[in-house]
C-alpha cells in the first residue's frame, strides 16, 4: 500500500513540473483571449484562473476575469477581481467604469461614489461610462440634484456618446417622463443593441408603461447577455405575471425556489399563478409565506385573504383584507369577502364600513345584501340587517326575483310594505312560486284570506297535480277554524303527493287538537318513515314516543347530520325531558359553538347544566354565549340578574356598558341598567342616565316610577309620591304598590299606605310582597293583622326566614310558645348564621323555661353579630344572669353602648338584677 501511494505522489509531482515547464500565465491569458473571440466564456475563466495561480499578481488576467464575470452578471465575481487589477495598477480607464457597474450591479451606491477622485483623471468616453453609473447610484439614493449635475457633466463632454444618453434617459424616466425616455433608449439601442444597461432601463419603462410584453422581451435580452443576472429573472416573473402569462412566470419561480426556497417574491409569483387556476391552497400557503418574509405588496395581501375566504378561513381572510379595504373600490368583491369574514367572526359593527360605497345601485349587489342582512336578523343583529336592507330593498328597477326577495326581507322585519315589493315582484313574473308563496302567506298573517284564497285556487288550476294548493287552502281553512274544511283539504293533497312532509305534519297537529292521540302518533310514525332528518316530523315523532323509541329515532337522524347543531338542540332536548341531564350536556358539548348557533342550544345548555350536581358556574356558560354572540339580548338580561342576585352591583354594570356597543339605542337595556343603579342605591347615577334617555321616546308613566324611585332613594319623599302613585295608577303591580306604600309610610302617611296594600290584596289577591310589607306595617298598629299576614303569607313561601323570625317573636310576645318554638326552630333550621334569627330563637327557648338551650343559642348569636349589635348583646346578658352568669354578664354589660331609650330601659333593669 506505501509504494502505490508512493507512485501516484511522484506521478502528481512530475506532471506539475511538466505544466511549469511548458505554460505560463501569459500562455493561458493568450489563450483565454482566443477563446473569448470564440465566445467560449466559460472555458476563457478556467484559463484566466490557472494564469492567476501561477501569477496573483497578473493585473491583465485579473481585469479580463472580472470583466467575463461583470458581462455574465456576476457583480460580486467582477467586484473581486476589477478591484484587485486596480491595485496592482491595470489601466484605470479600461477597470474604473467597469467597477463602477459591478457595484450598480449589487447595489453599492456608495462605493460608486468612492471612485470619484480616481474618475477625475480619466479620458472622456470612460468618464462619460462612469458618471452614467454615478447618475443611477444618485438617483437610487434619492439625490436629484446630483444626479441632474452629473448628467450636465456628461453632456458637457458628449451629447451623443451612448452612455451620456443612458444617463439623460434614467434621469428623464425619475421624473415619470417615459416617453422621451424611452426615444433616448431606443436611439442607444440602434447604436449599440446589446447595451445591457439600455436594455434594463427599457425594461422598466416598459413596467411603468404597462407594456409587459415589451418588458418580458427587453428582460429577456438582458439575460441572454448576463445570465447569470439571476435577479433579472424575478423581473421577468412580475412582467410575465402581469402581462396574464401566469404558466410562464410560474415555471420561472418554480425554477428559482428550487435553488432559493424562501425568496419572498418568488413565493408572491407562486401565489399569484395558484390564484389564478383557483389552487387556494397553494395560494394561502404562498402568500403568507412571503408575507411572513416581510414582502407586504398589496396584490399579495388581496390574494391571500381572497384564498382565505375560499378556504373558509374567516380569521385569516379578516386578517389580510382590512388592511387593503380602503384602497378598493366600493363594489370591489373583496369588500363582500370582508364583510362575510366580519360576520362569520362576529365583528358585525364594522360591516357597514366595510362594505361603504357598497350599494344596490348595481343590481347584482342587491341579492348580496340581502342575503347579508338576512345573516344579520339570524344573528339579532336588527339594527345593522335594517341598514343593510335599505339598500337590498331600494334597489332600481329590480327585477322579479329580487322584488321577491325585498319583500321577504321587509316582511321578516315586520314592515308591512313587503307585500307590495311581492305584488311588484308577480306582476313582473307572474309564474315566481316563491314570491306567490310569500305573499299568500303574508295575507293570512295579515287577515286578507281572500287574496291567499285566489293565490290557492290559482294553484289548483296551474299544477292540478301537486299538493300546494291543498295545503294553503287547508292553512286558509284553520285560519277560520274550520277544522274539517282544512283536513278535507290535507287529505286531498296527501291523495296527490302521498308522504308530502307539509301535509303529514299539520294532521299530526290537527289530530292533537282534536283529542286523537293514537291518530296523531300513526302519522307521526308514518312522516318519520317518509321523511327520518326532517326536524318537525322527528319533533312531532317524540312527542307522541316520550321513551327509548323516540330517542333512538331523534339519535340515528342526529348521528347522520353530526355537522348541523339543530339535530343536536332537538336531540339534547329530548333527553332533557327524559331526565338524561348528563347525557344532554354530552351532546350538546359536542358542537363548535359561534355567532350563529342558535338560542336553544345555550337555553338547553344552561338547564342541562343546573340539573347536575357537578354544575359549572352558571354565568361561565352565559360569558360564552354573550362571547359568541353580542347580540342575543338574552344573556346579557341573565348576566345582569345573576350579577345583581349575588349582591355585585358592578359587574352587572359592566355586562350592560359591554353590550351597549352592540345596542347603543336598545332602550330596554338602558332600563335595565336603571333597575340596577336603584336597587344599589346610586341616586346620582341614575339621575344622570335619566337625562341620557330623554333622547328615547317612552312611556310617561314609567319615566314618573324612575323619578319616584330616585326620590325614594334621596329621601324625598313627598316628591316620591305623586311620581309613585302615577305610576301605580297607570300600572297596579305589586312592586309599584310596595314601593307607593313606602313613600307614603316615610311621608308620615301610613294609614294611606295600609290602606293601598289593603286595597290591592282585596282587588288582586294576597301577593306575597305586598303582604309581606302589610304585615311589617301592622307590627307597630296591630300585632293580631300582622300575624294574621304572616300565616297567610307563610302558606305562600314556607321558608321566608322574615316572616318565620317574626311569627316566632311576635307569638312569644303573646305567650303562645309552642307555637313560637315552632317557628323559631324553622327559621334556626334554615338560617343558624344570621344572628338576629339565632337571637329569636335563644330568647322564645329563655321564655319557655329552656335556659341551658337558651345560652348556648344567646352565646352564638353574640358572636355571630361580633358584639356589634346591642339588642342581641342585651339578649345575652340577660340569658346569662338566668342561668346565674353574673361575672360573664357584667362584663357584657360593661362593653355595651346605649343607643334608644328602650335599650337603656332594658340596661337598667339587667344592672338592678346584679346587685
Amino acid at each position: 500500500m506505501n509504494f502505490l501511494k508512493s507512485i501516484v505522489c511522484a506521478s502528481v509531482i512530475l506532471a506539475v513540473s511538466a505544466c511549469g515547464d511548458n505554460e505560463t500565465s501569459q500562455t493561458h491569458i493568450a489563450q483565454a483571449e482566443k477563446l473569448l473571440t470564440e465566445k467560449q466564456n466559460t472555458s476563457a475563466i478556467i484559463s484566466l484562473k490557472n494564469a492567476i495561480k501561477l501569477d496573483v499578481k497578473n493585473a491583465k488576467a485579473r481585469f479580463l476575469l472580472g470583466r467575463l464575470y461583470l458581462s455574465s452578471g456576476d457583480g460580486f465575481g467582477a467586484i473581486k477581481e476589477l478591484e484587485r487589477a486596480l491595485e496592482l495598477k491595470y489601466d484605470v480607464n479600461k477597470a474604473l467604469p467597469l467597477l463602477a457597474r459591478a457595484y450598480i450591479l449589487t447595489e453599492s451606491d456608495d462605493d460608486v461614489f468612492s471612485l470619484e477622485k480616481e474618475a477625475e483623471s480619466l479620458i472622456p468616453s470612460s468618464k462619460i461610462q462612469f458618471l452614467a453609473y454615478k447618475t443611477i447610484a444618485a438617483l437610487r439614493t434619492n439625490n436629484e440634484k446630483l444626479a441632474t449635475e452629473t448628467v450636465e457633466l456628461a453632456l458637457s463632454l458628449s451629447k451623443t456618446d451612448g452612455y451620456s444618453m443612458l444617463a439623460t434617459a434614467y434621469l428623464t424616466f425619475s421624473k415619470k417622463n417615459t416617453t422621451d425616455a424611452a426615444a433616448l433608449v431606443a436611439r442607444i439601442l440602434t447604436a449599440t443593441p446589446d447595451n445591457a444597461d439600455a436594455l434594463m432601463l427599457q425594461g422598466q419603462i416598459a413596467i411603468v408603461d404597462k407594456n409587459y410584453p415589451q418588458a418580458v422581451t427587453s428582460f429577456k435580452k438582458y439575460v441572454a447577455l448576463q445570465p447569470n443576472a439571476n435577479k433579472v429573472q424575478l423581473f421577468i416573473a412580475d412582467a410575465l405575471l402581469k402581462n396574464g402569462q401566469y404558466v410562464e412566470a410560474e415555471a420561472i419561480a418554480d425554477t428559482l425556489l428550487a435553488k432559493i426556497p424562501n425568496q419572498p417574491f418568488l413565493q408572491y409569483i407562486k401565489a399569484m399563478a395558484r390564484f389564478e387556476v383557483k389552487d387556494y391552497e397553494a395560494a394561502s400557503h404562498f402568500s403568507s409565506l412571503s408575507l411572513t418574509s416581510g414582502f407586504n405588496s398589496f396584490s399579495l395581501k388581496l390574494v391571500a385573504g381572497a384564498s382565505a375566504f375560499y378556504l373558509h378561513n374567516y380569521e385569516q381572510s379578516h386578517l389580510h383584507l382590512k388592511d387593503v379595504i380602503n384602497y378598493l373600490p366600493g363594489d370591489h368583491a373583496a369588500r363582500r369577502m370582508l364583510a362575510v369574514s366580519q360576520l362569520q367572526l362576529g365583528l358585525i359593527e364594522d360591516i357597514s364600513e366595510t362594505l361603504g360605497d357598497y350599494k344596490s345601485s348595481n343590481q347584482d349587489n342587491t341579492p348580496f345584501l340581502a342575503a347579508l342582512s338576512y345573516e344579520l336578523m339570524e344573528l339579532g343583529a336588527y339594527e345593522k340587517a335594517k341598514e343593510l336592507a335599505e339598500y337590498a330593498t331600494d334597489a332600481p328597477e329590480a327585477n322579479a326575483k329580487q322584488s321577491a326577495q325585498a319583500g321577504i326581507l321587509k316582511l321578516m322585519m315586520n314592515d308591512p310594505s313587503g307585500i307590495e315589493n311581492l305584488e311588484l315582484a308577480l306582476q313582473q313574473n307572474p309564474e315566481l312560486i316563491s314570491a306567490e308563496l310569500a305573499l299568500a302567506f303574508a295575507s293570512i298573517k295579515a287577515g286578507d284570506l281572500a287574496r291567499a284564497d285566489d293565490i290557492a285556487n290559482k294553484w289548483l288550476k296551474q299544477y292540478p297535480t301537486k299538493g300546494g294548493g291543498y295545503n294553503l287552502k287547508a292553512t286558509i281553512a284553520f285560519a277560520q277554524n274550520k277544522l274539517a274544511q282544512g283536513q278535507a283539504a290535507l287529505e286531498q293533497s296527501l291523495i296527490l303527493e302521498p308522504n308530502n312532509v307539509y301535509a303529514l305534519t299539520e294532521m299530526v297537529k290537527l289530530a292533537n287538537h282534536q283529542k286523537k292521540p293514537a291518530k296523531a302518533m300513526a302519522l307521526t310514525e308514518e312522516a318519520i318513515v317518509a321523511h327520518p332528518h326532517n326536524i318537525k316530523a322527528l319533533g312531532q315523532y317524540f312527542e307522541f314516543h316520550k321513551n327509548e323509541e323516540g330517542l333512538k329515532a331523534l339519535a340515528i337522524a342526529q348521528k347522520d347530520n353530526a355537522t348541523d347543531i339543530n339535530y343536536g338542540v332537538l336531540l339534547a332536548d329530548a333527553l332533557l325531558q327524559l331526565q338524561q341531564y348528563k347525557r344532554a350536556s354530552r351532546i350538546l358539548a359536542g358542537y363548535q359553538v359561534n355567532s350563529k348557533t342558535p338560542k336553544r342550544y345555550w337555553q338547553l345548555m344552561l338547564i342541562a347544566n343546573s340539573k347536575q350536581e357537578d354544575a359549572q358556574e352558571v354565568f361561565l356558560i352565559l360569558e360564552k354565549w354573550r362571547e359568541n354572540n353580542p347580540y342575543h339580548l338574552e344573556p346579557v338580561l341573565l348576566l345582569v340578574n345573576y350579577w345583581s342576585a349575588q349582591k355585585l352591583p358592578d359587574r352587572a354594570l359592566n355586562v350592560l356598558k359591554r353590550s351597549f356597543k352592540q345596542h347603543p339605542d336598545n332602550l330596554k337595556l338602558h332600563l335595565v341598567k336603571m333597575q340596577v343603579l336603584l336597587n344599589s342605591n346610586r341616586p346620582d347615577e341614575a339621575r344622570n342616565l335619566l337625562k341620557d334617555l330623554s333622547s328615547f321616546d317612552f312611556n310617561k308613566d314609567v319615566k314618573a316610577g324612575i323619578e319616584g324611585r330616585i326620590f325614594l332613594l334621596e329621601k324625598n319623599f313627598s316628591a316620591a309620591v305623586p311620581k309613585l302613585k302615577q305610576q301605580y295608577e297607570a300600572k297596579p303591580s305589586d312592586q309599584n304598590a310596595t314601593f307607593l306604600a313606602y313613600a307614603l309610610e316615610q311621608n308620615n302617611q301610613k294609614q294611606e299606605a295600609i290602606k293601598l296594600l289593603e286595597s290591592y290584596s282585596l282587588e288582586y289577591g294576597s301577593q306575597p310582597k305586598v303582604s309581606l310589607t302589610l304585615a311589617n306595617m301592622y307590627l307597630s298598629i296591630d300585632v293580631n293583622k300582622a300575624i294574621v299576614e304572616y300565616e297567610k303569607l307563610i302558606k305562600v313561601q314556607p321558608n321566608n326566614i322574615v316572616v318565620l323570625n317574626n311569627l316566632s317573636w311576635l307569638y312569644m310576645e303573646k305567650n303562645l310558645f309552642s307555637k313560637a318554638l315552632m317557628y323559631a326552630k324553622k327559621a334556626y333550621s334554615t338560617s343558624a348564621e344570621i344572628p338576629n334569627v339565632v337571637d329569636t330563637y335563644a330568647q322564645v327557648l329563655l321564655k319557655s323555661g329552656d335556659k341551658v338551650e337558651a345560652l348556648v343559642k344567646a352565646e352564638q348569636a353574640y358572636k355571630l353579630s361580633k358584639a356589634g349589635n346591642v339588642d342581641i348583646a342585651l339578649n345575652f346578658a340577660e340569658t346569662l344572669l338566668a342561668n346565674n352568669d353574673k361575672e360573664q354578664a357584667k362584663k357584657i354589660l360593661l362593653e355595651i353602648s346605649i343607643k334608644t331609650e328602650v335599650q337603656k330601659a332594658k340596661y337598667q333593669q339587667l344592672l338592678v338584677q346584679l346587685m
